[in-house]
């Protein structure tokens, strides 16, 4: 096998396995992970904004106030003696 083979091989591996490891997670530690989602689909929103140079001042604070509603969340989804 090439090497220019063994990327896309290592990604999609990569892909599903990070998709499984997420469908068993349960309590906080799925908490953190919907709320880590909830940032990034938000951040991906953001990001497509700004590369379209079509900034809406309104929807770019709007999505500031959702990503930040959410990592506020943290403290709390990281309880004393979590590692």
């Amino acid at each position: 096998m090439k090497i220019k083979g063994l990327i896309p091989a290592a990604l999609a591996i990569g892909v599903a396995s990070a998709a499984l490891a997420h469908t068993g997670a349960t309590g906080i530690v799925k908490e953190r992970m919907d709320t880590m989602s909830e940032i990034a689909k938000n951040m991906k929103a953001l990001a497509a904004m700004v590369k379209s140079d079509k900034v809406d001042a309104d929807a770019a604070r709007e999505i500031g106030s959702r990503v930040a509603e959410h990592a506020n969340l943290f403290p709390s989804q990281f309880p004393e003696g979590s590692l």
